[in-house]
């Protein structure tokens, strides 16, 4: 019984990195949502894309409503914000 609680009690974090993959995030995002455990956190950064990815990405965001559950974090590469 022991070692069911300390199962029960594991964190799940998954980290996606994206430059222009928006021909490749449906799959990918929908892959996420539909594990059988679900995600405590999932981190998604994306290093400066010039096609749809990020777009993609907020609307996946908010179609799910993952902000409120705080599922998904959208980050910018640091890079980004140096400049």
């Amino acid at each position: 019984m022991a070692e069911n609680t300390k199962v029960s009690k594991l964190k799940t974090s998954v980290v996606m990195t994206t430059y222009n993959g928006e021909k490749f995030l449906p799959e990918m995002l929908e892959s996420l949502k539909d594990q059988t455990r679900e995600t405590d956190e999932a981190v998604i950064v994306d290093d400066w894309s010039t096609d749809g990815t990020v777009h993609l990405v907020r609307e996946y965001i908010e179609k799910y409503d993952l902000n409120k559950r705080g599922n998904i974090i959208d980050k910018v590469n640091i890079d980004r914000v140096r400049q």
